[in-house]
């Protein structure tokens, strides 16, 4: 593990020519270890030198001590919690930093599916963003974003309140909250809602260079990619056509033709991605059965939804009583009542009643 990690840190040796030396000298010890003159003769000698120097200079002791304090757990290629699906990409990860008190169950996830779009959403966006989500917390799925603005941060946040484990794939080092006002939405993901991870050192700060590049993490790691929102310059095109080039499925919400936030969708639809309008959609493309677990046995995500399925456990309830009970407001009720709903635990009988499914 010494060696991935001193050739993660390097700047000037990415997947493909680490694959390369590896390969030629057997192990990421031996190529750490390798003379000048045999590494020159796979990287070429300018690199080389480059390496040279990094090599002698490098402080493995006090960067894993770095690694340890802040509670970054390093995920290699050849560890076995490192995402399957990722593993499989030409150009995966050397290795992986990861936060997160339960990361484990996150890495190793095998339904995951990528949530992303604009950071400039609209109330239109936010909704389906959540509707989506919230839809799939019957699947068990793993939510996978960006952590960036907008439909990424909903993403997450949709994840969280459905108890779905959700992963935050960075373009900059993990102990680096990038942007800093997502940072209560980063702290709740690594207190126990998944894990944030990047490919990216300690202390490397965001560039926009690097988000194409973590793209292709977010697509790889993932059984299938959704756009909901973004314009026909927006990120998440590149993301769904990484999925593509991948062999992930890509899905695309439609939205109003009179919103240009709406052009990145149709521009996928357009071009052969699956049109999902709703999480059932995806589900049933992805191959992913319900959860077949028992109401009680479930796990709500907040305590108002505690509330409202511990009053509906008694029997069907207008929305009237179930606001006078709890005591909690007619908006906070209603939202709850739609994300329980998404989620498959709530049934709307009409008439403003509504039981448990």
């Amino acid at each position: 593990m010494p060696y991935w990690i001193a050739f993660s840190v390097f700047p000037g040796i990415g997947p493909l020519r680490f694959t390369a030396l590896t390969t030629r000298f057997g192990s990421a010890r031996n190529a750490w270890r390798a003379k000048v003159t045999d590494i020159a003769g796979v990287i070429g000698p300018a690199l080389t030198a480059a390496f040279d120097r990094f090599r002698r200079g490098f402080d493995g002791a006090s960067y894993a001590d770095r690694l340890k304090k802040l509670q970054i757990h390093p995920v290699s290629r050849v560890d076995p919690h490192y995402p399957q699906l990722l593993r499989e990409i030409p150009d995966a990860p050397i290795l992986l930093y990861v936060r997160g008190q339960k990361y484990l169950p996150a890495l190793s996830a095998e339904r995951t599916v990528a949530v992303v779009g604009t950071r400039r959403m609209t109330p239109y966006g936010r909704l389906v963003t959540e509707s989506i989500v919230a839809g799939l917390v019957p699947y068990s799925v793993t939510v996978v974003s960006g952590l960036a603005f907008g439909i990424d941060a909903v993403a997450h946040r949709a994840a969280l309140t459905g108890g779905l484990p959700t992963v935050a794939v960075l373009g900059c080092g993990v102990d680096i909250i990038a942007p800093p006002s997502n940072s209560s939405l980063y702290n709740d993901i690594v207190s126990g809602g998944g894990a944030v991870i990047s490919e990216m050192p300690l202390g490397h700060r965001p560039a926009k260079g690097l988000f194409p590049s973590r793209n292709r993490i977010i697509s790889g790691m993932s059984r299938g990619v959704v756009v909901t929102e973004g314009s026909d310059t927006s990120g998440s095109l590149i993301t769904a056509r990484y999925a593509a080039d991948q062999g992930r499925d890509v899905f695309a919400v439609p939205g109003p033709i009179t919103s240009s936030l709406s052009r990145a969708p149709a521009i996928l639809i357009k071009n052969g991605a699956r049109l999902a309008e709703s999480a059932e959609d995806i589900a049933e493309e992805l191959g992913f059965v319900r959860r077949n677990k028992p109401l009680s046995q479930a796990a709500p995500a907040d305590a108002t939804q505690a509330t409202v399925i511990n009053l509906l456990a008694e029997g069907p309830l207008q929305i009237d009583e179930i606001i006078r009970s709890s005591g909690l407001t007619s908006r906070e009720i209603a939202a709850t009542l739609t994300l329980l709903e998404f989620a498959g635990l709530v049934k709307d009988l009409g008439g403003k009643l509504y039981s448990l499914v």
